[in-house]
């Protein structure tokens, strides 16, 4: 959450402050939510407001109101990331924007059914420190709808004991990607990312709900010890925009496993 509040104060403060007053057929609405697959009862929500084609956000009238399952989610310069009660994978959260003249819009987003969670190594297991500079990584995702994508976008390993300290060993290629039936990308320059699919590969083998990675790095250096194995995704969502010019939803992950690194 931090993060994501100084990535917005930077582009902020390159910003010239818009208030729109258009009705919602005209706005196109990006959202990017974060825990979604965690344990947390709130998730951390997102929400940027755009006019037309224009790629730089707006901000809404002072009489306007953007809601989360009833909680303020509308954007501003002081906050930008709101909590929202956790709705659980499958369940569905009710984004309401009203304008000025009291006329609501609602935007209904389906969470993802499944999870994201590291299945292998277990989390607490005694892993053998790799001699052949490899390892094998199984993961959990969730199952996106048609038209969407679920992205891994990083996987780490780290130990330590000293004198080892974190080592970030990428997947060979391009970033992960599991599509549902096709990519998702936004209509749009300004609304959110891409989660742009890849083929599979030796190291990367995919299915519905889940994807094993063999890991490529340096672990001569790893020595025997508590460790970490940690992974981050995304799913790209276009939701029906029902009332909005357009509409994408992100949802940002991440998880981890502790370990103990053996000889």
């Amino acid at each position: 959450m931090g993060l994501l509040l100084a990535i917005w104060a930077c582009g902020a403060g390159s910003l010239n402050i818009v208030i729109t007053r258009r009705p919602a057929s005209d706005l196109r609405l990006a959202l990017t939510i974060t825990g979604q697959y965690s344990r947390m009862p709130n998730i951390s929500i997102q929400a940027q407001v755009f006019e037309g084609a224009n790629p730089q956000p707006v901000f809404l009238a002072s009489g306007a109101r953007l809601t989360c399952d009833g909680r303020d989610i509308k954007p501003n310069t002081q906050i930008a990331v709101h909590p929202c009660p956790r709705q659980a994978p499958g369940g569905t959260y009710q984004i309401a924007y009203t304008d000025e003249h009291g006329a609501v819009t609602t935007l209904l987003v389906r969470v993802p059914v499944g999870e994201f969670a590291i299945l292998s190594p277990q989390p607490g297991a005694q892993v053998p420190i790799p001699t052949n500079a490899n390892l094998e990584v199984r993961l959990a995702l969730p199952v996106p709808p048609a038209g969407s994508v679920v992205a891994v976008d990083s996987i780490y390993a780290t130990c330590w004991a000293a004198p080892c300290s974190a080592f970030f060993l990428p997947p060979a290629g391009p970033p992960l990607a599991a599509p549902s039936t096709a990519p998702v990308s936004s209509p749009t320059p300004g609304v959110a990312a891409t989660c742009a699919p890849a083929p599979q590969g030796p190291r990367v083998m995919l299915s519905v709900g889940q994807a094993t990675i063999t890991m490529a790095g340096d672990f001569g250096v790893f020595q025997p010890g508590p460790g970490m194995i940690e992974a981050a995704m995304k799913v790209c969502v276009t939701p029906a925009h029902a009332g909005f010019s357009a509409a994408t939803v992100t949802f940002f992950d991440w998880t981890s496993a502790p370990i103990t690194w053996t000889r």
